[in-house]
């Protein structure tokens, strides 16, 4: 029980970072993505251009490190 209750822990603390936006509640690689969309978008901006690629690529990034913390807390609840 103890196993799963530190699982369910550590999701939910990483719940409420992706929620707040914070980078480090990502995993390395969704991190690298954000970094590289957000190079776009910095690099297209001071261009005056606009980016809606990159801004919808960071949002389904955050979208679905959420949908998947919350996944991963259901199933912790069920075991």
């Amino acid at each position: 029980m103890n196993k799963y209750d530190r699982i369910i822990r550590t999701a939910q603390a990483k719940l409420k970072g992706v929620q707040a936006r914070e980078t480090w509640a990502l995993p390395v690689r969704d991190q690298a993505k954000i970094a590289g969309h957000v190079t776009v978008v910095i690099g297209k901006g001071v261009r005056q251009k606009s980016s809606p690629r990159a801004e919808r690529g960071i949002d389904q990034i955050w979208s679905n490190a959420e949908a998947a913390l919350r996944a991963e807390i259901s199933e912790a609840e069920k075991a």
